[in-house]
């Protein structure tokens, strides 16, 4: 849907960029070489794992982070069942990219893309997400090759294309994830499609 919204917005300012340009979806996945282990099959054959992250964290533009651990679900909002933490920092006017929530993410994106890269120091350029692109790309190259071989990072592009309109359909044929029978596209729900959503 949001990519929709995005594709139309570039229609209507005659726009040659592409909806990617604005908004783009990664997740994190695993392979490693060596002998196969005990554990879902095929997964255990081809070396390849999903990452779970069940944390919740927000970087905004290198000034504000906040990690919690809150869902948004009853059980977490309504106050009397679970017990949630937030922890936030804001270090607004900070330069040259020195302040902490810079380095914090810089650390946690050498982690997950598996190199520390220059090109990473202003999340907000081109060039920044030009690299994103080009390394979580890499990645899924790994990720889904017959060979199997370690990836260096864990960032790979959410299996799915998106035309210039918006047009969302799932990447090279992945209907599920590789050795998965998770849906790429996921579940039509009726309860969304019943209610008009304002974005």
């Amino acid at each position: 849907m949001l990519y929709r919204k995005i594709g139309t917005a570039l229609k209507t300012h005659k726009s040659d960029a592409h909806p990617l340009d604005y908004l783009s979806f990664y997740c994190l996945a695993n392979r490693e070489s060596g002998d196969p282990q005990a554990g879902p099959a095929p997964a255990a054959q081809t070396r390849r794992f999903p990452i779970y992250v069940h944390s919740k964290l927000m970087i905004v533009d290198d000034e504000y982070v906040i990690l919690g651990s809150a869902n948004i679900n009853e059980r977490s909002m309504s106050g009397n069942r679970d017990t949630e933490i937030a922890m936030g920092s804001y270090q607004p006017n900070v330069t040259n990219h020195h302040g902490g929530v810079h380095a914090f993410r810089m650390q946690l994106w050498g982690e997950h893309f598996g190199i520390s890269d220059k090109r990473f120091v202003d999340p907000v350029t081109k060039t920044t997400w030009d690299a994103v692109r080009h390394v979580s790309e890499e990645n899924w190259k790994v990720f889904v090759a017959d060979e199997i071989k370690d990836m260096k990072g864990h960032i790979v592009p959410y299996p799915i294309d998106i035309s210039k309109t918006g047009l969302v359909t799932a990447r090279d044929g992945y209907i599920n994830f590789p050795d998965t029978t998770a849906a790429v596209l996921g579940t039509p729900t009726a309860v969304l499609s019943s209610h008009k959503l304002l974005f």
